[in-house]
Formats: C-alpha cells, structure tokens, sequence
C-alpha cells in the first residue's frame, strides 16, 4: 500500500515547486492550486490501487491527496514569505491591506518580527488550508476513479 504515498510525493514535489511561484503571486490561489493537484493525486491513487474495495481507494485518494497537500503547504509558506521579501525590496512604503510595506533595509526589530510572523503565519495559514481541500479532493477523486471503473477490475 506504498503506492498511494509515492503517488503524493511525486504531485505534491511538483506541484509544491509550482506553488512557490503562485503563491508568491498570488497568495489566495494556493489552496485552489493545492485542491487540483490533490484531486489528479487522489485520482491516480484510486486508480492504480490495484483490486481493492472502494473504502481501501478512497483511503489511499485521501493518503495521496493529504501527502500532497503537505507538500504544497510548504510551497506556500516559502511563497508567502519570498512575496513579502519580494515586495519589501522593490516597493517599501507601498500601501497594502492595514498598512504599508516596510523598508526592511531601514525597519525596526518590531518591523521585522512583524513581518517575519505575518508571512509564516500567512503561509501556514493558507497551506493547512490548502492540506485540508487536497485530501478532501482526493478522497472524493478516488472514489470516482473506482465508480467510473468497469465491475470486472473493481471488487
């Protein structure tokens, strides 16, 4: 039953990659990018589960989806905090939501603190988010995978 954790590892290593990239763009697209990529890993699970019940597909779709989602998670967390390492280079003094991006050239030790917990917390924010919709997407992606299956190569 290692197929369904090599299944996540693979989706969520190359969608964690891709994640970094839109969730450093835009950061609320993460857990959207988290539900596709889950539900490809809960579909493959389900799939190639071999000859088992549906309940036994529906957990490895979970298991895949949810390892993925790990993984992503990390994505967005490095996401959110490359933006505002990104931001804080090229605009400080921008307005943004409840204040303006600091000079982190030029902050103080409160600044930073601030910023360093705003995007980690951001990030985990939107990654455990994220973890949550891609196993759900999995579970659910497992069970169609084994729905749509002929009778002859499900039990």
């Amino acid at each position: 039953m290692r197929k369904p954790w090599v299944i996540g590892l693979i989706a969520g290593a190359i969608g964690g990659a891709i994640n970094i990239v839109v969730s450093t763009l835009m950061g609320i697209c993460g857990p959207f990018w988290s539900l596709g990529v889950g539900a490809i890993a809960g579909y493959l699970a389900g799939r190639f589960a071999g000859a088992v019940p549906k309940r036994s597909a529906i957990e490895a779709g979970a298991t895949a989806g949810g390892v993925a989602g790990l993984l992503l998670a990390l994505g967005q967390i490095v996401g959110a905090v490359g933006a505002i390492l990104i931001m804080s280079t090229l605009s400080p003094g921008a307005p943004v939501f409840g204040g303006t991006v600091p000079d982190l050239a030029n902050a103080t030790p409160a600044e930073l603190i601030g910023v360093a917990v705003g995007g980690l917390g951001f990030g985990i924010c939107f990654g455990l988010l994220g973890a949550m919709l891609s196993a759900a997407a999995g579970a659910g992606m497992a069970y169609l995978a084994r729905a749509l299956m002929p009778e002859a190569q499900s039990v």
